[in-house]
């Protein structure tokens, strides 16, 4: 996530696009807004943070003392039902003939592995598991209010960013894992560094559910060369830090991009009209290992990448970057 965070990760590319355009960029350090003038308009850049709080992490559009930039937009906050409630968009996925993995209000799932998930919340907060189906575990899940069932579905963690429902940067990242070596425990992988560019990790209780469903424990001694997949969600406590722009669209096949554009033209239609112009979202998936997407939710307020910047920007003043 290091490239995320960076704000010269995003000034580049506004740098770039101004200079292509002959516009001219103002950064208020006081309050951290992007004013960006091109063509006679100006239009202000509202920045937006990640902070922690008492119930977890959250967004603001004021400049904390300590917190993590997650980019500009030219509005403060869009919600809108889809991005609100994940039941009402696998409802809606379902309604559309888009993928998304099965889901339950009331039965543990007998045939199908499964994650529990909250309706609402962002972060990856809330959701547990995975549980193998049929497994003493699974047998002990209960649903608390406004929870649900949802078939897990093994494959890389996929993000795309939409801009006015056109895919602007994607990023596709593979569960992170370790690899047995006959004679350490998972634990006391995790804890041992190879030099000083590497960092230990704790393999702990919070990875149960996980190490669980592949019927190991902390302590297990995985054979040579087991692969032992330590989380599933898109950000991570084992992610290594990086400076690296993962974006993938750039090397997205046609097909890929025609699937991606139908994808965000379909969810486009079920935002209310006021709200589809101008506006950013993203879309959280599951790549299986047959490279199918799984469409698992829908966010309005999210992090934004820096390779959205060129269709957002070429969009709000009329111009044309390709």
């Amino acid at each position: 996530m290091f490239f995320l965070f960076q704000p010269v990760s995003h000034l580049a590319t506004i740098r770039r696009w101004a200079r292509q355009h002959e516009g001219e960029l103002f950064l208020d350090v006081g309050t951290f807004q992007l004013r960006v003038t091109c063509r006679g308009r100006t239009v202000t850049f509202i920045p937006r943070f990640v902070i922690g709080t008492q119930a977890g992490l959250a967004y603001t559009t004021h400049f904390p003392d300590d917190g993590g930039f997650v980019g500009w937009l030219p509005y403060e906050l869009k919600r809108w039902p889809l991005a609100s409630d994940k039941l009402t968009f696998k409802s809606y996925c379902e309604q559309a003939g888009l993928p998304t993995p099965g889901y339950s209000l009331d039965t543990v799932p007998q045939s199908n592995d499964f994650i529990v998930k909250g309706q609402r919340g962002s972060f990856g907060q809330g959701i547990h598991g995975p549980y193998r189906a049929g497994s003493r575990e699974a047998q002990f899940v209960s649903l608390s209010p406004n929870e649900y069932f949802e078939h897990f579905i093994v494959g890389d963690s996929v993000k795309i960013w939409y801009w006015s429902g056109r895919p602007a940067a994607m990023e596709r990242l593979p569960a992170p894992f370790v690899v047995g070596d006959g004679v350490r425990s998972l634990r006391e992988i995790g804890a041992t560094t190879r030099g000083s560019f590497d960092v230990a990790y704790s393999i702990d209780e919070q990875a149960s559910d996980i190490l669980a469903w592949q019927q190991l424990t902390p302590d297990s001694i995985p054979p040579t060369g087991q692969r032992v997949q330590l989380e599933f969600k898109y950000v991570t406590r084992f992610d290594r830090l990086t400076s690296d722009d993962r974006n993938v669209l750039p090397s997205a096949t046609d097909i890929q991009r025609a699937q991606l554009h139908q994808i965000g033209n379909s969810l486009l239609q079920g935002m209310p009209l006021e709200t589809r112009r101008h506006t950013i979202f993203t879309v959280d998936a599951v790549a299986d290992a047959d490279n199918h997407l799984w469409l698992l939710e829908m966010n309005s307020h999210p992090m934004v990448h820096p390779g959205s910047y060129t269709a957002m920007l070429d969009d709000l003043f009329g111009v044309s970057t390709y």
